[in-house]
Protein backbone atom coordinates (compact mmCIF):
# COMPACT_ATOMS: atom_id res chain seq x y z
CA UNK A 1 0.00 0.00 0.00
CA UNK A 2 1.26 3.44 -1.37
CA UNK A 3 1.85 6.34 1.67
CA UNK A 4 -1.09 8.34 0.90
CA UNK A 5 -3.25 5.18 0.80
CA UNK A 6 -1.98 4.42 4.33
CA UNK A 7 -2.69 8.30 5.09
CA UNK A 8 -6.08 8.23 3.81
CA UNK A 9 -6.89 4.84 5.53
CA UNK A 10 -5.97 6.91 9.13
CA UNK A 11 -7.92 9.53 8.64
CA UNK A 12 -10.74 7.48 7.85
CA UNK A 13 -10.17 5.79 10.92
CA UNK A 14 -10.15 8.99 13.06
CA UNK A 15 -13.32 10.75 11.04
CA UNK A 16 -15.17 7.42 11.62
CA UNK A 17 -14.46 7.59 15.66
CA UNK A 18 -15.50 11.27 15.14
CA UNK A 19 -18.86 10.35 13.21
CA UNK A 20 -19.52 7.94 16.04
CA UNK A 21 -19.11 10.43 19.03
CA UNK A 22 -21.15 13.20 16.94
CA UNK A 23 -18.20 15.74 16.53
CA UNK A 24 -18.23 15.41 12.51
CA UNK A 25 -21.73 15.87 9.98
CA UNK A 26 -22.48 12.69 8.05
CA UNK A 27 -21.43 14.64 4.81
CA UNK A 28 -17.79 14.50 6.24
CA UNK A 29 -17.74 10.95 6.97
CA UNK A 30 -18.88 10.62 3.00
CA UNK A 31 -16.23 12.27 1.83
CA UNK A 32 -13.63 10.51 3.99
CA UNK A 33 -15.31 7.41 2.88
CA UNK A 34 -14.72 8.78 -0.86
CA UNK A 35 -11.48 9.27 -0.67
CA UNK A 36 -10.57 5.60 1.50
CA UNK A 37 -12.04 4.07 -1.92
CA UNK A 38 -9.97 6.57 -4.22
CA UNK A 39 -7.07 5.48 -2.61
CA UNK A 40 -7.98 2.09 -2.56
CA UNK A 41 -8.34 2.07 -6.35
CA UNK A 42 -5.24 3.98 -7.21
CA UNK A 43 -3.38 1.27 -4.94
CA UNK A 44 -5.39 -1.43 -7.40
CA UNK A 45 -4.18 0.37 -10.63
CA UNK A 46 -0.36 0.43 -9.33
CA UNK A 47 -0.59 -3.10 -8.81
CA UNK A 48 -2.45 -3.53 -12.20
CA UNK A 49 0.32 -1.52 -13.80
CA UNK A 50 3.11 -4.07 -11.87
CA UNK A 51 1.40 -7.31 -12.90
CA UNK A 52 1.28 -6.45 -16.63
CA UNK A 53 4.83 -5.68 -16.30
CA UNK A 54 6.22 -8.89 -14.27
CA UNK A 55 7.29 -11.45 -17.02
CA UNK A 56 6.58 -15.13 -15.04
CA UNK A 57 7.51 -18.19 -16.63
CA UNK A 58 4.96 -20.42 -18.59
CA UNK A 59 7.13 -23.55 -17.04
CA UNK A 60 9.72 -24.22 -14.45
CA UNK A 61 12.84 -24.70 -16.05
CA UNK A 62 16.87 -23.36 -16.23
CA UNK A 63 17.47 -19.79 -17.88
CA UNK A 64 20.13 -19.06 -20.54
CA UNK A 65 22.08 -16.34 -20.81
CA UNK A 66 20.43 -12.79 -20.48
CA UNK A 67 19.41 -11.17 -24.12
CA UNK A 68 18.52 -7.79 -23.00
CA UNK A 69 20.70 -4.78 -21.18
CA UNK A 70 19.02 -2.63 -17.84
CA UNK A 71 17.27 -0.21 -19.15
CA UNK A 72 16.53 -1.30 -22.89
CA UNK A 73 13.14 -0.48 -24.43
CA UNK A 74 11.44 -3.62 -25.40
CA UNK A 75 8.66 -4.57 -28.32
CA UNK A 76 6.02 -7.42 -28.27
CA UNK A 77 7.87 -10.35 -28.43
CA UNK A 78 11.05 -9.33 -28.45
CA UNK A 79 13.39 -12.07 -26.79
CA UNK A 80 14.50 -11.73 -23.25
CA UNK A 81 16.29 -15.12 -22.13
CA UNK A 82 16.11 -18.65 -23.31
CA UNK A 83 13.89 -21.00 -20.69
CA UNK A 84 14.45 -24.54 -21.16
CA UNK A 85 13.14 -27.51 -19.46
CA UNK A 86 15.82 -30.23 -18.19
CA UNK A 87 13.39 -32.40 -16.41
CA UNK A 88 11.52 -34.13 -18.37
CA UNK A 89 13.93 -33.34 -21.47
CA UNK A 90 12.61 -34.35 -25.10
CA UNK A 91 15.19 -35.59 -27.48
CA UNK A 92 14.25 -35.42 -31.41
CA UNK A 93 16.17 -37.78 -33.76
CA UNK A 94 15.19 -39.04 -37.02
CA UNK A 95 14.52 -42.58 -38.16
CA UNK A 96 14.75 -43.98 -42.13
CA UNK A 97 11.54 -43.89 -43.75
CA UNK A 98 12.15 -47.67 -44.19
CA UNK A 99 11.71 -47.93 -40.38
CA UNK A 100 9.50 -45.05 -39.43
CA UNK A 101 6.31 -47.96 -39.81
CA UNK A 102 7.95 -49.91 -36.85
CA UNK A 103 7.81 -46.56 -34.48
CA UNK A 104 5.48 -46.90 -32.22
CA UNK A 105 4.38 -44.42 -29.07
CA UNK A 106 5.21 -45.66 -25.63
CA UNK A 107 8.67 -47.77 -27.27
CA UNK A 108 11.35 -47.96 -25.36
CA UNK A 109 14.34 -45.89 -26.43
CA UNK A 110 17.81 -45.77 -25.01
CA UNK A 111 19.67 -42.43 -25.07
CA UNK A 112 23.93 -42.55 -25.22
CA UNK A 113 26.19 -39.39 -24.31
CA UNK A 114 29.92 -40.11 -25.33
CA UNK A 115 31.48 -38.10 -22.72
CA UNK A 116 31.10 -39.09 -20.11
CA UNK A 117 29.69 -41.88 -21.08
CA UNK A 118 26.43 -41.90 -19.91
CA UNK A 119 23.15 -44.23 -20.48
CA UNK A 120 18.75 -42.68 -20.21
CA UNK A 121 16.21 -44.71 -20.53
CA UNK A 122 12.78 -43.06 -21.88
CA UNK A 123 10.01 -43.89 -24.23
CA UNK A 124 8.68 -42.59 -27.47
CA UNK A 125 6.28 -39.31 -26.83
CA UNK A 126 5.62 -38.51 -30.53
CA UNK A 127 5.95 -38.77 -33.50
CA UNK A 128 5.97 -36.27 -36.97
CA UNK A 129 3.40 -36.94 -39.21
CA UNK A 130 5.96 -36.11 -42.34
CA UNK A 131 9.15 -37.46 -43.98
CA UNK A 132 11.49 -34.93 -44.70
CA UNK A 133 12.55 -34.53 -48.25
CA UNK A 134 16.28 -33.82 -47.92
CA UNK A 135 17.21 -36.64 -45.63
CA UNK A 136 14.28 -38.60 -45.85
CA UNK A 137 13.97 -39.27 -42.17
CA UNK A 138 11.14 -38.78 -40.21
CA UNK A 139 11.44 -37.41 -36.39
CA UNK A 140 10.25 -39.03 -33.72
CA UNK A 141 10.41 -37.38 -30.19
CA UNK A 142 11.58 -39.62 -26.54
CA UNK A 143 10.76 -38.15 -23.20
CA UNK A 144 13.25 -38.94 -20.92
CA UNK A 145 14.10 -38.36 -16.59
CA UNK A 146 17.00 -36.05 -16.21
CA UNK A 147 16.77 -35.07 -12.55
CA UNK A 148 20.93 -34.29 -12.34
CA UNK A 149 20.46 -32.09 -15.69
CA UNK A 150 22.73 -33.90 -17.25
CA UNK A 151 21.28 -33.88 -20.53
CA UNK A 152 21.10 -30.42 -22.01
CA UNK A 153 19.30 -29.25 -25.08
CA UNK A 154 21.41 -29.48 -28.35
CA UNK A 155 23.49 -32.04 -26.96
CA UNK A 156 24.73 -34.37 -29.56
CA UNK A 157 23.30 -37.99 -28.47
CA UNK A 158 23.10 -41.41 -29.91
CA UNK A 159 19.54 -42.78 -30.04
CA UNK A 160 18.42 -46.53 -30.11
CA UNK A 161 15.30 -47.77 -30.22
CA UNK A 162 13.87 -51.12 -29.30
CA UNK A 163 12.22 -52.69 -32.29
CA UNK A 164 12.38 -56.50 -30.17
CA UNK A 165 14.06 -59.70 -31.49
CA UNK A 166 13.52 -61.45 -34.60
CA UNK A 167 11.68 -64.41 -34.94
CA UNK A 168 13.24 -66.66 -38.07
CA UNK A 169 11.48 -68.95 -39.51
CA UNK A 170 12.54 -72.69 -40.01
Amino acid sequence: MGERAFIVAIVFTRRQRLLNERVISPAEFDRATAELRDGEAGVGEIRAAIDRKTIRAPFAGIVGIRQVNLGQYLSAGDPLVTLQSLNPIYVNFGVPQEAAGQMRLGRHVRITTSNPPNEFDGRITALDSVVNETTRNVRVQATLANPQGTLRPDMFVQAEVTLGARVSGS
